[in-house]
């Protein structure tokens, strides 16, 4: 009979100490799920984009205007790289428009070509930023452009909600 006692106290120890650990899993799992769902409500946007409004420096017109001698939207490339592996940039905007949205996809140096013979550079310099949740444990953070030089001259990048006027 002690045996059977000793037997059915252990299996009770071990029970007690398998509840334990469940509800101790069961906790950690309950307040990761509760962060996740705090973090995911709130976020910070990463900026690595701007919009540019090329302009004839002797006539202050814009490039992309539909009269003679100006640049077609539709023959811009863009390199992530280097001087020799460009791709066609993609316009995301109207057509018509004469704002050039460019997507630096946080690389330092991106170089633009307008033709064979017009290829500019822009350096870009990024910081992130961070920030906490209004409900205060969850961290956030996001990268934005801090500077940006257009052919080795600084763009105004104070207000990248507007529009920077580049003359070319």
């Amino acid at each position: 009979m002690d045996n059977v006692n000793t037997h059915c106290c252990a299996y009770k120890i071990i029970n007690l100490k398998m509840k334990k650990k469940s509800t101790t899993y069961t906790l950690i799992f309950s307040i990761l799920i509760a962060l996740q769902s705090c973090c995911s409500k709130e976020n910070l946007v990463d900026m690595d984009y701007a919009n540019f409004n090329f302009i004839n420096k002797s006539t202050g017109k814009n490039l992309f205007s539909n009269t003679e001698n100006n640049i077609n939207k539709d023959s811009i490339f863009i390199s992530y790289i280097d001087t020799s592996t460009f791709q066609k940039l993609i316009i995301n905007s109207n057509p018509s428009d004469s704002i050039l949205t460019i997507d630096f996809n946080r690389v330092n140096t991106v170089f633009i070509k307008f033709s064979d013979n017009d290829i500019d550079t822009f350096k870009v310099n990024y910081e992130t930023i961070s920030s906490k949740t209004k409900t205060g444990p969850c961290k956030l953070s996001a990268t934005i452009i801090k500077s940006i030089q257009y052919n080795n001259g600084f763009l105004n990048t104070t207000n990248l909600q507007r529009t920077i006027n580049i003359y070319k």
